[in-house]
């Protein structure tokens, strides 16, 4: 029986394999040959090294997000400030253009990112209008 030291090494090296990316069948032949162990506990430790996987993006999250606003702040910026050499009777300068599609898509990736915009337009099925008094609709729309 393994000790407790040398089954988080198991977890560890399992955790490597998984991040180079080994297959799961992988994973089952070299842990089988390293540890001589069954597929049932190989399949434990890498329960283990997934849930240290799931930690590390977890603690990780909230800095990518922060990094990835700041990129798209950069294109952002690029897009409504982009300089267009344009000639003129004296050489040429510099006029700067926005490119409107690519600075409201930074803007929309960011909402999407914060949780901000709904991707999906929930239908609201059948007769939810059902109740509506349809002359009120009528007298509010001719005035």
């Amino acid at each position: 029986m393994a000790t407790q030291v040398e089954i988080e090494k198991r977890v560890t090296q399992i955790f490597q394999w998984m991040l180079e990316p080994l297959s799961r069948t992988e994973i089952l032949q070299k842990g089988s040959e390293m540890w001589g162990v069954s597929e049932r506990q190989i399949d434990e430790y890498s329960s283990r090294s997934t849930k240290l996987i799931h930690d590390l993006v977890q603690k990780e999250r909230p800095y990518k997000l922060h990094e990835i606003i700041k990129k798209l702040d950069l294109i952002y910026e690029k897009a409504m400030h982009q300089g267009v050499a344009k000639r003129t009777r004296d050489g040429y300068s510099v006029v700067y253009v926005a490119d409107m599609q690519v600075a409201r898509q930074a803007l929309m990736d960011q909402a999407k990112l914060l949780g901000m915009v709904v991707d999906k337009i929930q239908p609201i099925g059948e007769g939810a209008f059902d109740d509506w008094d349809t002359k009120d609709l009528e007298e509010h729309a001719t005035h």
